[in-house]
């Protein structure tokens, strides 16, 4: 009875602990030092940092495959029409099965390592890293103004808006990219019985056009802070 007592306070203790930290967050004010947008720009600002550790170890990677291996595994997403990959049995003895479809999957092509190969995916994987590199600095000045309360800036009506342009563009010359990908993979390679599709990136597309009513928003509550200053 002891030890399941003491295991009982221990695990109330935990209990405690995280309600209390909960606790702290949804009372934490919004802007300013020491508030929840200071924790976020720690965090975005510790994420920017690890992106360029990223792309570095990324970018070497390349190189020495290039250096050793002389040969590349490019891993290609593709989708494709809805096609049947197994089919999936029940656990029960009488059960029914079920069909395990797919509409996506990645391509893995064995390329060899020359310097046109290379050219092409560090100009590929460096637009990407160049897009992610620049909204996420975007978002880290964004909370840096929120840290100093100072929200509604000039600066940030621009931030904002180039996160939407960014995003924007990105669904654009990724579905560019899917078509000329598709093109090549046709004129390389023999489908039978799968018919590759090119699928738009609307998910970036709202999300720009969102931050673009959100830079609309960023408008207003400057032009009504600049009139509180006048008034003052």
């Amino acid at each position: 009875m002891d030890c399941a007592n003491k295991k009982n306070d221990k695990y109330l203790l935990i209990i405690n602990k995280y309600l209390s930290f909960l606790n702290k967050i949804t009372n934490m004010k919004n802007l300013g030092k020491r508030s929840l947008s200071a924790v976020m720009a720690i965090a975005v600002n510790l994420l920017w940092w690890v992106e360029w550790v990223a792309g570095a170890l990324g970018a070497f990677m390349v190189l020495t495959a290039a250096h050793i291996r002389k040969a590349f595994a490019l891993q290609v997403p593709i989708t494709y029409t809805p096609m049947s990959m197994a089919q999936i049995y029940s656990a029960k003895q009488k059960g029914d099965f079920s069909i395990l479809n797919t509409t996506n999957g990645t391509l893995s092509i064995h390329v060899g390592a020359d310097w046109k190969t290379i050219a092409a995916l560090l100009t590929g994987y460096g637009a990407i890293f160049a897009a992610i590199v620049i909204i996420t600095y975007q978002v880290k000045r964004i909370f840096e103004s929120f840290k100093q309360d100072q929200p509604f800036q000039q600066a940030n009506i621009y931030r904002v808006r180039n996160i939407a342009l960014v995003l924007i563009s990105y669904s654009v010359v990724q579905w560019s990219s899917v078509i000329m990908i598709n093109q090549f993979l046709l004129s390389n390679f023999v489908f039978h019985h799968l018919d590759l599709t090119y699928e738009f990136n609307y998910t970036c597309l709202l999300i720009g056009v969102v931050l673009l009513a959100v830079e609309g928003v960023f408008k207003t509550g400057l032009a009504l802070e600049e009139e509180k200053q006048l008034t003052i």
